[in-house]
């Protein structure tokens, strides 16, 4: 069995188990898996369950783009907010101030692809 630093940082190809990796806990109840984890690239799978949200911030490098699994997850992004489903996605430019959330009855899972790992220059907006 894989332990966690060995499945983000391998550098060779090979099958990775979400149920081998240690989620990082956040906010209310929110989990993220990071399968990736490299320089210039992330990728997280996460979930958060109903009425859960993060804080508005930005990544001064980091560009994301969120694919929703399942359930319905809102982003707010420059003063705008927009709210994917199922096979939806949207991309979030470098510097641009944003939050995801679930205001809906139900769990929403989802994969984030970063640029970089988006812990490492995430800057606050208060």
């Amino acid at each position: 069995m894989s332990s966690e630093r060995d499945i983000v940082e391998s550098k060779n190809a090979s099958p990775i188990d979400l149920n081998n990796i240690k989620p990082l806990e956040w906010g209310n109840d929110c989990k993220a898996w990071f399968l990736l984890d490299r320089e210039n690239l992330c990728i997280i799978h996460e979930t958060m369950p109903p009425d859960s949200t993060e804080q508005l911030h930005f990544h001064r490098e980091s560009e994301q783009f969120f694919y929703v699994l399942s359930g319905v997850l809102g982003i707010y992004i420059n003063g705008e907010t927009y709210f994917l489903s199922t096979k939806q996605g949207m991309f979030i430019p470098k510097e641009s101030p944003h939050k995801v959330f679930n205001d809906s009855d139900s769990t929403v899972e989802f994969i984030l692809f970063a640029t970089s790992s988006p812990r490492h220059d995430r800057v606050e907006v208060a």
